[in-house]
């Protein structure tokens, strides 16, 4: 694929955990066409990078395992990861991991597909910066705070405008939370009148050095 023709972004896909519980970390997901979306689709479409979602189910314990051994979410998580990288060693002509904004432009230049991989529902956070370095350090760079549920970032479908969000060292620069949501953050007007998208861009402070993930 040329440079030219490569010019789309997609921020979300669902297709590691179909991977992942259908067919097992030792999944490719070069062609996977029962999936949302596969690496061999995106390039024939003209992305320029996809970001490739885990998604950790909330009511964990009720998650359905296609016939498969539970594990934990930290080795669920691990799993997802090892199946991007598998593809990216497999097909690495095609795609390539994005870590910053310079890969993308880097990996376009190689006419590949920038891979970026991102977290839905940061529950699995849990209040806890160090397992915000930690999903750092797997390569994750964009985090949806929060998905359906309440979790330590916020309470999605909560009307009490006093919930509270119980977690430090975070400095948001741009807030799209409804009013009801994190008592202690100030949120935007509304576009409209209509409340905005649960996405926010924020600066996070991890030693040693800081990190800034775009949600």
């Amino acid at each position: 694929m040329t440079q030219s023709a490569m010019k789309s972004i997609d921020m979300h896909c669902d297709t590691l955990m179909h991977a992942y519980f259908h067919h097992g970390e030792g999944a490719d997901i070069y062609h996977m066409p029962e999936a949302m979306v596969d690496v061999r689709r995106l390039r024939e479409g003209g992305a320029l990078a996809q970001f490739f979602a885990i998604f950790v189910p909330s009511r964990w314990e009720d998650r359905d395992w296609h016939g498969r051994e539970p594990v934990s979410q930290e080795e669920y998580i691990q799993g997802c990861v090892r199946i991007l990288e598998r593809t990216i060693r497999a097909h690495g002509d095609a795609v390539a991991l994005a870590l910053r904004a310079e890969d993308i432009l880097s990996n376009r230049t190689q006419g590949k597909l920038s891979a970026v991989l991102t977290m839905e529902d940061g529950g699995v956070v849990r209040g806890d910066m160090a397992r915000l370095e930690w999903l750092y350090g797997l390569g994750v760079r964009a985090l949806g705070l929060t998905w359906n549920y309440a979790n330590c970032f916020g309470a999605p479908n909560s009307q009490d405008p006093a919930v509270e969000c119980p977690v430090a060292n975070i400095t948001m620069e741009h807030r799209y939370l409804n009013r009801s949501q994190c008592g202690y953050l100030e949120s935007l007007p509304p576009e409209g009148g209509k409340p905005q998208n649960i996405f926010l861009r924020i600066q996070i402070s991890l030693p040693p050095r800081n990190t800034r993930l775009l949600l």
